[in-house]
């Protein structure tokens, strides 16, 4: 039996489940060696790796379990029953009734069920379930009429929580939890994720299913095996001791039923147990801020900078689901760009050519790869992009938050033009299927985002300091708008805004240089020196032309400040 076994970095999957590995290990407190491209551990470090395993998942994800969530609203109760819920409203009874059906349906679930009989704490699940009942308010009775049947769902409240939170029952119903809302996320098929499994007892079905066969893999003499391992080159016996990769998600395929993903269909992909294993570990490598949201980043260069960089996302994450529980997606895109802002992971960029970062988002995988340009991009604009957190639009029932989709135009390359003009057509509509969570000082962030993306990909040259070539059109445009206030002509401001957004839709410089001109005409006053850099190229128009028309919506709707006439100046 080999006692120390040597992993190295290989692609992103691998890297992902050595990263989990670690993590599960260095959870447990288990001494694992880091060096360079590697990790090496001594095979005793894999006895109880099951429970080792899903204690990390556990610690890692309690808060974000809905368990969590009834352990807070049952705190919430404790402290009502303090003044004998003397400050029950209908809506607390709403709530209070929304809680006991939540819990009914959850545990009748056959995937909790299963595991009932290896939560011996005493407690009767089965028998409490049965006896949660909603309280029901009849016509003419109050609040205080119903107290005594609330203090008996009160009671029976109390016991489950005593229930779910002891030893047993956090090892068995967090794990059920997790492994339908995280693990599957990365992988299927096999152990407590096969449908055929007869095992109820998830922590025995992944030791016999990994752990068991790994150690039982590693004591075997392998002198004489004629295969190896795909991904860690270490010696398999023939093909029927070997695996493929098709219970990894969306990125794995059973080569026993589908060979055209492979050379002249004839499959040369085999892994061993150990690999297996680690790939079982993809879960405990890659972060999720709920079951939708994922990433990881392949920082690939050296183990310890995987690590570090993983570990910062890690903690912003956790950071952000603390200070703010709603829209837990988003946070996923802010741990990305404060790990960015970090010096590590710049270092690590101008070391490489570039940085891996794979995203799960609504089921499928998502890659992305960041240049050093980006990540400038990133460190340039962290401020204003914190400011776009909280802000977006509503269509019809879909809610678009303006933050991940400005993250998402900088790590695909795409510059912010088209979305600053449907922001700006969204300010100046008046539709009831449209509703705005921004304000036309959230645009001007936009454009200033934009032009250091422009600078740092290359489209823009500008000299002196970028951020005064919005300001100065920004402000023009706010000074144009008040000028026909001031004649009293306020509502053809609107109609200037419309006509100088179709010139930059369609990028003519010259129709737009030409409606400046009649409106400045208008007023009598002189176009300003600066706007005329709209005919030197594309980019010079896009950014000043739309930063000129934020001006000039802001004057039409009002939105002043006292700094540089536009309101909520961030």
């Amino acid at each position: 039996m080999e006692e120390n076994i040597r992993l190295e970095l290989s692609d992103w999957r691998f890297n992902a489940g050595l990263l989990g590995f670690y993590n599960v290990l260095n959870h447990a407190g288990d001494h694992v060696e880091i060096d360079d491209n590697y990790i090496k551990f001594n095979v005793d470090v894999l006895e109880k790796f099951e429970e080792k395993y899903f204690n990390y998942l556990i610690d890692t994800y309690e808060g974000i379990t809905h368990w969590d969530r009834f352990n807070k609203y049952f705190d919430y109760l404790r402290e009502t029953k303090i003044d004998k819920f003397s400050k029950f409203t209908e809506k607390d009874i709403n709530k209070l009734n929304e809680i006991i059906r939540e819990l009914k349906v959850y545990f009748k679930r056959p995937n909790y069920s299963k595991v009932y009989e290896f939560i011996d704490n005493g407690i009767d699940i089965s028998e409490l379930q049965k006896n949660l009942d909603p309280i029901k308010i009849k016509k003419g009775e109050t609040i205080e009429d119903v107290k005594n049947g609330v203090n008996t769902q009160y009671t029976i409240l109390e016991k489950i929580q005593e229930y779910i939170y002891s030893a047993e029952g956090k090892k068995y119903l967090f794990a059920k939890t997790l492994i339908y809302n995280i693990i599957n996320q990365n992988w299927e098929g096999l152990a407590f994720l096969n449908r055929n499994t007869k095992q109820n007892d998830i922590y025995v079905d992944y030791k016999e299913t990994f752990v068991d066969k790994t150690i039982e893999y590693l004591k075997e003499d392998k002198e004489k095996f004629k295969l190896h391992c795909f991904i860690t080159d270490l010696p398999i016996k023939n093909k029927a001791s070997s695996y493929d990769m098709g219970f990894l998600i969306d990125t794995g395929f059973d080569t026993n039923r589908k060979t055209s993903h492979i050379w002249n269909f004839n499959n040369d992909i085999f892994i061993c147990d150990l690999a297996r294993l680690i790939y079982s570990c993809i879960p405990c490598g890659m972060f999720f801020s709920t079951s939708d949201a994922g990433i990881f980043v392949n920082a690939n260069q050296k183990m310890e900078d995987l690590i570090k960089v993983n570990n910062n996302i890690k903690q912003s994450i956790k950071r952000s689901l603390k200070e703010n529980e709603k829209n837990r997606n988003l946070y996923v895109y802010k741990a990305l760009v404060e790990a960015m802002d970090k010096e590590n992971l710049s270092a690590i960029a101008y070391e490489l050519s570039d940085v891996q970062v794979v995203r799960k988002e609504n089921g499928k995988y998502r890659f992305n790869i960041l240049s050093k340009e980006i990540i400038e991009i990133f460190q340039q604009s962290n401020n204003q992009l914190d400011s776009l957190i909280k802000v977006g639009y509503k269509e019809g029932k879909l809610y678009n938050y303006i933050y991940p989709i400005t993250i998402e135009r900088i790590l695909n390359g795409t510059n912010m033009f088209t979305l600053i003009h449907k922001l700006l057509v969204n300010k100046l509509t008046t539709s009831d299927g449209i509703t705005n969570f921004f304000s036309v000082n959230h645009i001007k962030v936009l454009n200033k985002i934009n032009i250091n993306f422009l600078k740092g990909v290359g489209a823009l040259d500008t000299n002196g300091d970028r951020n005064k070539l919005i300001e100065d059109a920004n402000r023009n445009g706010w000074y144009l708008g008040e000028e026909y206030s001031n004649n009293d002509n306020k509502g053809k401001v609107k109609g200037i805004s419309y006509r100088l957004l179709n010139a930059l839709k369609t990028r003519n410089s010259e129709s737009f240089l030409h409606n400046l001109l009649n409106s400045y005409m208008y007023v009598g006053k002189q176009i300003p020196k600066g706007l005329v850099e709209v005919l030197e190229d594309e980019e010079k128009l896009g950014v000043i032309g739309y930063a000129f028309v934020t001006g000039l919506v802001s004057s039409a709707l009002n939105e002043k400040s006292s700094k540089n006439g536009i309101k909520g100046e961030i």
